[in-house]
């Protein structure tokens, strides 16, 4: 599997098994992984918190009407490539770029994602300070030239394949 295509086993299991929920907060690695910090949806006691949050954390406040959900986003046997430009035959694909990526869809995938981004980034300005002396005090990270990412939509697959030219 690629980078980033595991689940960390130290996760909560809710992450392991449903992926990183709407409101996730990380750091994004150079290997490509997702390092997860915690969630800005749920209380502090809620599972998906167990790693600690940043002091006075309260949950932002929104409605699930908030949340768009697509099923299907992609169609099954639906391919995503970049650069764009790459065709389906129906024993391979072909390009017309010398290098790319193509990522096969076999169950098509679906769309989830938060409609309000306004709200987690006035949430986030009113709370950065206190995020970045969590990152660095509680959790150990090195702050500086660090950013931290907000997880407003997921793209959900049951498989995948992945190739890369």
């Amino acid at each position: 599997m690629e980078a980033g295509t595991k689940p960390n086993r130290r996760l909560p299991e809710q992450h392991r098994k449903g992926g990183l929920p709407i409101g996730s907060v990380g750091i994004k690695r150079p290997d490509g992984f997702f390092d997860y910090l915690f969630n800005i949806c749920f209380p502090k006691d809620h599972p998906v918190n167990t790693g600690g949050v940043p002091e006075g954390l309260k949950p932002v406040d929104f409605s699930q009407t908030d949340v768009s959900e697509v099923e299907p986003f992609h169609d099954p046997d639906a391919h995503v490539a970049n650069p764009t430009g790459v065709a389906a035959l129906s024993d391979g694909f072909v390009s017309m770029h010398p290098e790319g990526a193509i990522l096969m869809l076999p169950d098509g995938s679906t769309r989830i994602d938060f409609e309000k981004e306004k709200i987690f980034r006035q949430y986030a300005t009113r709370n950065a300070h206190r995020w970045f002396t969590y990152v660095e005090d509680a959790r150990g990270r090195d702050s500086e030239d660090l950013s931290l990412y907000i997880i407003t939509g997921t793209d959900k697959s049951s498989s995948f394949g992945v190739a890369s030219f």
